[in-house]
């Protein structure tokens, strides 16, 4: 079931989703694992919020149709593991030099009496 849910909250910032999820659930009579609320926006001004609500029959049906990201996010699902910037930047650069052959020569300065650097 869609609800489009509008939320009063008159001297307070905003609401959690753990709250609204209690209280559908509270007011359908259905688990609070099968709530799941998204796309909660405060109105200018503060005091209310408006969003949707999507209440299953069960825990099957909720998965089967909530998209990844979104049971992610209420940890019915585990989330994917996910390398580093830097690591997958260091990776992409070995390959390339696997897959060209060419290795890079390392660089080697020295220092003159004069203080100026020259390559060798």
């Amino acid at each position: 079931m869609v609800q489009v849910v509008d939320v009063l909250h008159p001297g307070r910032p905003n609401v959690p989703h753990s709250e609204i999820q209690k209280e559908l659930a509270e007011k359908y009579r259905a688990k609070p694992n099968c709530v799941f609320t998204f796309g909660m926006k405060c109105s200018f001004g503060g005091g209310k919020s408006t969003g949707f609500g999507l209440i299953y029959d069960n825990e099957a049906k909720a998965m089967a149709s909530e998209p990844q990201w979104r049971l992610v996010r209420v940890r019915a699902a585990p989330s994917p593991r996910r390398r580093s910037a830097r690591i997958s930047r260091g990776s992409r650069s070995r390959s390339r030099r696997c897959r060209t052959g060419a290795v890079p020569m390392p660089m080697r300065l020295i220092l003159t009496r004069r203080g100026v650097c020259r390559m060798v």
